[in-house]
């Protein structure tokens, strides 16, 4: 997850030409907050994703599978 938070908001940064000091400002983080969440060591909290589905326009899901399933669909 926090990698895939951390692509995101970069990506997200990049397309509207946002610094990360901007970008806290929309979020109402700590730009140091945004500097670790792009490092994708750190796993954003429910807050936090909340957040970044509000200041960012963004949509949020999470899916848990069977690991026998999920590998059913890494085949197809």
């Amino acid at each position: 997850m926090a990698e895939t938070v951390a692509r995101f908001l970069i990506g997200y940064r990049q397309k509207h030409g946002l610094t990360q000091a901007q970008l806290g400002v929309r979020l109402q983080m700590k730009e140091s907050a945004i500097s670790r969440l792009e490092s994708g060591d750190h796993v954003p909290n429910a807050d936090t994703l909340q957040r970044v589905r509000e200041g960012c326009g963004a949509e949020v899901t999470f899916a848990i599978v069977e690991r026998s399933r999920a590998r059913d669909l890494a085949l197809t």
